[in-house]
């Protein structure tokens, strides 16, 4: 299978990118800094500008399909008002981008898998969830919306949708566990709560 990957370069995209070589797939990853992604040995890396499908936009008709995982690190910074907008656009540009390379293709990826999270549900207290829970009203909350409903039209192409909401993805390599394992190395750090302390 022939799967191309918004996003690919990232923390998430980088494991997945090892997951899918291991399975024998063809990976083309598209990255804002291709000069900088240090991908394995057979990933195709390509550049885009995370808003346009120019100059990658035939790849949608190319692959078997699109793994969309594009969109600002949530992790890295304050959330300030820029921050936030940031965050937000990054995920919606990029959806339109896939949006329009699909709309153009010939020949059509069979599916489209649209990276999410369960900031979808907002904090609902310790109710288990899935998806047909109701959504929150905060900022991740909107921030996912608007990212699932950016690529949703491509189900209007005969293109499958299926969307991932994923919660907290760690490793020893995640961005933001350092500064978590510092504190626990000073011997400051505790048990983690409810989040309600």
């Amino acid at each position: 299978m022939k799967v191309l990957i918004p996003g690919g370069s990232g923390y998430l995209g980088s494991a997945l990118v090892d997951a899918l070589l291991a399975q024998q797939h063809e990976v083309i990853v598209l990255s804002r800094r291709p000069q900088s992604v240090q991908a394995p040995s057979g990933v195709r890396v390509v550049a885009w500008d995370g808003k346009t499908s120019q100059g990658w936009g035939h790849l949608a008709g190319e692959v078997d399909a699109i793994i969309n995982l594009a969109g600002a690190s949530i992790g890295s910074g304050r959330w300030t008002k820029e921050r936030k907008t940031i965050i937000r656009s990054s995920r919606e540009q990029a959806g339109q981008a896939i949006l329009e390379a699909v709309d153009k293709a010939d020949r059509k990826p069979a599916i489209l898998i649209q990276a999410s999270g369960i900031g979808a549900y907002g904090n609902q207290g310790d109710r288990v969830l899935d998806e047909t829970a109701s959504r929150g009203n905060d900022f991740l909350a909107n921030v996912t919306e608007d990212w699932e409903a950016s690529t949703a039209p491509v189900e209007q192409f005969g293109v499958r949708q299926v969307v991932i909401r994923t919660g907290l993805v760690t490793s020893r390599s995640a961005e933001w566990i350092q500064p978590v394992l510092r504190i626990y190395r000073w011997f400051v750090g505790g048990p983690l709560g409810s989040g309600e302390q």
